[in-house]
């Protein structure tokens, strides 16, 4: 029995596997936690999640509570079992600790289960800059800068004057999350996937995708090359963000279903009503300055990994 976790980065391409791949393909037994089809309930609720969250490991992590967390959960012996969640790789909190107790839970339920992990990762400027405009109220909200060019200068500041600001930087030092992993998880059954690979080619990067997972092929994926999902809006120095209140209508955006039922005119009146504007003004110089931060984590995954990053995550 294979139970396989997919566990991001955000801003990697995690949407468009989930939605695309992993709830549609006929070999994949889906079991949540994060779900685009508003129709269908996965195994992994926010509920269950909640409570393995609040498990202590040190405690907890016993068959009595397995038995309760999964006694409605249905393994497939002739597909994968998958979880994906790029919830696993945020910076808000220590999410990545209920990767581990998943796995361990899941092993007191059945010792023959077989376990890979794997993610996506991205050059760090490019991902920082998706990911700092992608939640952009809520990142502003929580740290002391006010715009991502004063986030770049913090990578040459003093980290006890921005602690969570660092903690975002340091989300993105591969050498460390390869470094945890390989505690719980054989080197072999660790997957890592270039997003670079995605944007060139989806079929080429999915094809490798599906080899690392056991799975065929799909040989008809019709919106394979259909504009990218959750894709950030840049027009010359500039880019659209979203208000403070998005992510709560959004929520129940997507709780009540409205999006089948809202005419365009409306969505396009909402959109500018929740949307606003910021200003960029990124040069190269700013560009060296995240990249020289990550240079030597970068080698030192290379080094670790065996695997050759895009040259674009250098200086």
């Amino acid at each position: 029995m294979k139970v396989y976790f997919h566990i991001g980065y955000p801003r990697t391409g995690s949407t468009f596997l989930q939605k695309k791949i992993f709830e549609t393909h006929y070999g994949i037994n889906y079991l949540g936690p994060k779900y685009h089809n508003s129709n269908v309930k996965p195994f992994l609720t926010n509920q269950i999640m909640n409570l393995i969250d609040k498990l202590d490991p040190n405690k907890e992590l016993n068959i009595k509570i397995s038995n309760e967390i999964f006694k409605n959960l249905k393994l497939s012996e002739k597909k994968i079992n998958l979880i994906s969640s790029e919830k696993f790789l945020t910076f808000e909190n220590d999410y990545f600790k209920n990767l581990i107790k998943l796995k361990k839970l899941l092993y007191l339920q059945n010792r023959d289960i077989s376990f890979k992990v794997f993610f996506v990762v991205r050059n760090q400027f490019d991902v920082l800059k998706s990911y700092y405009f992608h939640a952009f109220s809520e990142i502003n909200k929580n740290f002391k800068i006010e715009n991502f060019n004063e986030l770049i200068n913090v990578s040459q500041s003093n980290r006890s004057d921005y602690i969570k600001e660092f903690i975002f930087f340091n989300n993105y030092l591969y050498d460390k999350l390869y470094d945890k992993l390989k505690i719980n998880f054989d080197k072999e059954n660790i997957g890592i996937f270039f997003y670079e690979d995605l944007e060139r080619n989806k079929n080429n990067f999915l094809k490798k995708v599906f080899q690392f997972l056991d799975i065929e092929s799909q040989t008809k994926i019709e919106t394979i090359d259909e504009d990218k999902i959750n894709k950030l809006q840049f027009s010359e120095n500039k880019v659209l963000v979203n208000h403070v209140h998005y992510p709560k209508l959004y929520k129940y955006y997507n709780k009540l279903n409205l999006k089948i039922i809202t005419p365009n005119f409306i969505k396009n009146f909402l959109k500018k009503k929740i949307t606003k504007e910021i200003n960029l003004n990124i040069n190269n110089s700013d560009i060296i300055k995240v990249k020289q931060f990550y240079n030597k984590s970068n080698k030192d995954f290379e080094n670790i990994t065996g695997l050759k990053l895009p040259r674009n995550y250098f200086t």
